[in-house]
């Protein structure tokens, strides 16, 4: 709100000589620039603050308006409303672009004493156009105003605004994954482009569910049910579940330390990264690998190395034993921004955000981290301090972003979701009320966190067996 105050005090009219056009078309000029040969004659506009495209949008809308100049350097936005080589001219300056309506482009182009001296539109028409641009720049800062102060009442009222429109979901959970014979330990979970949901089902069955749309009954697409082990068709733990576009199902198979492909209709895992049963701080080796995230084009894979406290890149195509590449930390458990602390989640939407957005279990926070990078800048959470209040975590767990950097944090031992609006370390209660049940809109000890094409949120809902669907409002 601050931002959108502080445009009034930018709006500066200053006196210099101009007149009339009709166009609505603009040519550009690269370090040109037009300036009047004296003042103190009718007005031009001088506005900062607007971007170049902001500059040009005041100009179109300005029935007066023949050229605008706009300084790169300080983004000032200049609108002349009469342009004539008897009253200005063009001169060279570096980071100013110059735009002249095409109808009046012709006042540059011949000698200059061919160019009638064009009449001065009375004073009174002139100040009336000027005082309707600044009507309509005084319109829009006061929208903007308006939004930001709603935007505060609607967060106090539990109804979170975004650019993307209101970020609420109902709050009583549907369960669609759930056994009463064998108590499903649900961990990571993900949905496919079909909103089919896959589920890591970590202790006791040691399996990957998969639940079509709508379906009410699963069924195992990896691993052996209720039979851990480190052969090529077994997991042992299982944390996280990925399925590529080509129906490939990956596993971080957590105590096995590997990472399992299983190609699309197989039910043989082919170990991609790390060697099975043997843990280790090398490259080629995981300790613990928990949840992972994949790159745009399904290249790459980025894996929380839990006990290694640190975040290793592989490719989707690798085998066992190759060594993979540091992303982020790797120095040992802390809680400064050069290291991590038992990272767990993990998420990468490249289309939004070049970086990483890691949780740590140890340290109770969220860390963004551009790959490769040897720091990282804290975005929720206290670093090494737990808590149970708007700003504190306790052992964060599942995490995703979406497409306006709303970042949403699966927040295990205080049993509920948190939401961080974009650019903000202040959390929102989405989902639970802060204590163990196992109620409709409760949680037990939750961990994974995935949304489905229609933004409904499944949480895989460990002590309570269950995967809890929360659909979007």
């Amino acid at each position: 709100m601050k931002g959108t105050i502080l445009l009034f005090l930018f709006l500066l009219i200053i006196i210099c000589k101009t007149g009339n056009s009709g166009s609505r078309f603009l040519k550009k000029f690269a370090d040109i620039k037009y300036t009047c040969n004296t003042t103190g004659y009718s007005p031009s506009i001088i506005i900062f603050g607007k971007n170049q495209i902001q500059c040009e949008i005041s100009c179109l809308n300005y029935l007066q308006c023949h050229l605008l100049t706009f300084d790169l350097s300080n983004s000032q936005c200049e609108i002349f409303s009469t342009i004539s080589i008897n009253y200005g001219k063009l001169i060279q300056q570096q980071n100013v672009i110059t735009m002249i309506t095409l109808d009046n482009e012709q006042i540059f182009n011949s000698k200059p004493v061919l160019q009638p001296v064009p009449p001065r539109l009375p004073r009174a028409v002139l100040v009336q156009a000027q005082q309707l641009v600044l009507l309509r720049l005084l319109q829009a800062v006061l929208a903007q105003v308006l939004q930001a102060v709603l935007v505060q009442v609607q967060q106090q009222q539990q109804i979170h605004v975004s650019i993307s429109g209101n970020l609420l979901w109902n709050k009583t959970g549907i369960t669609v994954l759930s056994s009463v014979t064998s108590p499903i330990a649900a961990s990571g979970v993900f949905l496919d482009s079909n909103d089919t949901l896959y589920v890591a089902d970590e202790a006791g069955n040691h399996v990957v569910w998969k639940l079509l749309k709508n379906a009410i009954n699963a069924t195992i697409v990896a691993g052996i049910y209720q039979s851990p082990g480190a052969n090529s068709s077994q997991l042992n733990g299982p944390n996280d579940v990925y399925v590529d576009r080509s129906g490939n199902i990956y596993v971080t198979d957590n105590t096995n330390y590997r990472i399992q492909k299983f190609s699309s209709g197989s039910n043989i895992g082919v170990t991609i990264a790390g060697i099975n049963s043997s843990t280790g701080p090398a490259l080629n080796k995981l300790a613990y690998p928990r949840y992972f995230t994949f790159d745009s084009t399904e290249t790459n894979m980025y894996i929380a190395d839990d006990n290694n406290h640190r975040v290793m890149r592989y490719s989707t195509s690798s085998t066992s034993g190759t060594n993979g590449t540091l992303a982020a930390g790797g120095v040992g458990p802390n809680n400064t921004n050069t290291s991590l602390n038992n990272p767990w989640g993990i998420y990468y939407l490249p289309s939004i955000s070049n970086d990483l957005f890691i949780t740590n279990v140890g340290g109770h926070s969220v860390i963004r981290w551009t790959p490769g990078a040897s720091s990282g800048t804290f975005v929720a959470g206290v670093p090494g301090v737990s808590g149970s209040d708007s700003t504190h975590l306790n052992t964060p767990m599942g995490i995703r972003i979406d497409n306006y950097m709303n970042v949403y944090v699966v927040d295990y031992n205080n049993h509920r979701v948190q939401l961080f609006c974009a650019n903000s370390n202040v959390g929102i209660t989405i989902i639970g009320n802060g204590s163990a049940g196992n109620g409709a809109t409760q949680l037990n000890y939750p961990r994974g966190i995935a949304f489905d094409s229609a933004m409904n949120m499944y949480i895989g809902d460990l002590s309570n067996a269950r995967v809890q669907k929360f659909m979007k409002l």
